[in-house]
């Protein structure tokens, strides 16, 4: 198929919403966690997306710019392995990797990038007519963000079936979805300007878990450039989370913990 009939085939009928799903009367769970361990990482680095190609290759997308580019590390030991400047017009954006071809998102100049995703040799682009925000993949659909409540998806090798999902929290819709990561059954993501990553149903689009961060960086880590939590990974050998932010001196594998939930008293 031609690039510009996979995209035009992908985006067609990108504002098509789907129904929310029911609300459920239950209360969302909330963790806490618990820092495993963590590894330096370049503070630099303005991170738009993290994403794990087998065990012992890290991705990482930068934003900004004139400054943009996507880097692949040896994994854990962080050695620079590949990287890939981008054209000065774009602000790079969330990443994924579907079947040895690497997925990326720019801001707002509507232009989604795919490269080999071990040489990082561009293959191809198409237009989309959202701005970019995150990205992930659940092994045959690529999904995305725009900064709304809304995920998008569709057929990575035709482009075909795209659907939308509007998220809620509560019943409410969450917005500024941004960084992505499939974590098993759900999506998790990172919201801008939260210190929460919020787990969702890809199914229903509600949100069935948040996970507070807060506290994660150091306050002595932090710089006058530091900038919000952004980038989550899942390590597909040990099934790992590592997260990190824009500007952050960290990586950090983190355990989710379970918060109490006061019952209410009685009436």
């Amino acid at each position: 198929m031609r690039c510009s009939a996979f995209f035009s085939a992908v985006f067609t009928l990108l504002y098509l919403l789907a129904a929310c799903g029911a609300v459920g009367s239950e209360p969302v769970p909330r963790y806490g966690f618990e820092i495993v361990e963590k590894i330096r990482f370049d503070r630099t680095i303005f991170t738009q997306g993290l994403e794990f190609d087998g065990p012992d290759r890290l991705i990482v997308s930068s934003g900004g710019y004139g400054e943009s580019f996507i880097r692949i590390y040896a994994f854990p030991e962080m050695d620079i392995v590949e990287e890939r400047k981008l054209d000065d017009r774009y602000f790079a954006e969330g990443i994924t990797v579907v079947n040895q071809r690497l997925f990326q998102l720019t801001w707002q100049s509507g232009d989604m990038l795919v490269y080999d995703a071990k040489t990082l040799t561009p293959l191809a682009s198409g237009r989309i007519p959202t701005q970019g925000w995150g990205l992930t993949h659940d092994g045959h659909h690529v999904w995305f963000s725009d900064g709304s409540d809304r995920l998008m998806h569709f057929d990575s090798q035709t482009g075909s079936k795209l659907d939308v999902i509007n998220v809620t929290l509560d019943g409410k819709p969450l917005n500024y979805i941004n960084e992505l990561e499939w974590v098993g059954p759900e999506i998790w993501a990172n919201v801008l300007t939260s210190d929460s990553v919020f787990r969702i149903n890809p199914n229903s689009g509600q949100v069935t878990g948040v996970i507070d961060l807060t506290g994660l960086l150091d306050p002595e880590d932090r710089l006058s450039d530091t900038n919000v939590l952004n980038g989550i990974a899942l390590h597909p050998k040990d099934h790992s989370i590592w997260v990190t932010g824009k500007r952050w001196p960290w990586l950090f594998r983190v355990q989710l913990k379970a918060l109490e939930i006061d019952a209410p008293g009685p009436m």
